[in-house]
């Protein structure tokens, strides 16, 4: 996801609070996170869905065994991804079913699945107020609940926590 001038002035803007001299207020580093949070998420909800990228409206991926590969990795997004056996359900090469799914999808097939993966999560963590974050990261394949929090902070910059907080804001307002 891009930073924008906007996102990158307001994570300025916090940064340079938190360290002043003058501590923030409580309220107004919410306010200030807030602020930042919608940011983000506005920009998220912004780009195109990942189905958009692979598959745009009415248009078929070229390659019957990429779209078998794609569905399997769909139907097992919870399941650590062995290409190997992905690429031999294929019947292509691993190194050929790298260059095809690249063709086919625009990024290699870990990508695919993290970004499958970080789109699922923001769908679950807007619309699941009370699913506990544990049970989402084992359901998403995460190996426990702190690698789940760590993607999610290195993906959107926020725990998966605060960025449920924002949407159930966002959403109710």
């Amino acid at each position: 996801m891009e930073i924008t001038p906007h996102i990158r002035k307001l994570a300025d803007e916090l940064i340079g609070e938190m360290l002043s001299l003058i501590p923030m207020t409580q309220e107004r580093l919410e306010s200030a996170l807030f602020e930042l949070m919608l940011a983000i998420s506005e920009q998220y909800s912004s780009l195109k869905r990942i189905d958009d990228l692979v598959r745009p409206e009415g248009l078929q991926l070229p390659d019957s065994r990429i779209q078998r590969a794609i569905g399997y990795i769909r139907d097992n997004l919870g399941q650590s991804l062995d290409v190997d056996k992905l690429a031999a359900s294929a019947h292509l090469s691993r190194a050929q079913f790298f260059v095809r799914f690249r063709r086919a999808t625009g990024m290699t097939p870990h990508v695919f699945v993290n970004t499958l993966r970080a789109e699922a999560a923001c769908r679950r963590l807007a619309e699941q107020e009370r699913s506990s974050l544990g049970r989402l990261a084992e359901e998403l394949g995460f190996s426990d609940q702190g690698h789940f929090t760590r993607f999610i902070r290195g993906h959107f910059g926020v725990t998966p926590s605060e960025y449920r907080r924002v949407v159930q804001v966002y959403g109710s307002a």
